[in-house]
């Protein structure tokens, strides 16, 4: 009988404690895995809303000077629709308060994400609107 008791190994509740630690710090990091996932899933769906927003400053640099006006257009992106609307409002480059003719600040954004805008000064170049650098 002393023989059983000396025997070497783990008992059966020992192993249940250990599955049990294990299966919380596997819980534990599978929760900080999907966060981190989906964080980095966010921040795609913003590069692509930057990037069309991009684009449309850019497709607006292209359009004459004197239809220069406001607008907006519905994108998708991963199953989700965004509003991206621009606005296009005389201005005063020089800081006298009175506002150039040849002059407009393009500002277009994304409805709902205040983070993602952007913003650009426009000038009549031969009828043709063209950024500010």
């Amino acid at each position: 009988m002393h023989a059983l008791i000396s025997a070497k190994g783990f008992t059966f509740v020992e192993v249940l404690i250990g599955a049990t630690l294990l299966a919380v710090i596997a819980s534990a990091m599978s929760l900080w895995y999907v966060s981190g996932y989906q964080s980095l899933d966010g921040r795609g769906e913003d590069m692509l809303l930057t990037s069309m927003l991009r684009s449309r400053m850019e497709a607006l640099a292209g359009t004459p000077f004197d239809q220069l006006t406001n607008g907006s257009e519905v994108v998708t992106v991963s199953g989700q629709t965004y509003t991206i609307t621009w606005t296009a409002t005389p201005a005063d480059l020089n800081g006298d308060a009175i506002t150039e003719p040849d002059a407009r600040l393009v500002n277009a954004s994304v409805s709902g994400l205040p983070s993602l805008s952007l913003s650009s000064i426009f000038v009549n170049h031969e009828g043709q609107g063209r950024k500010i650098p």
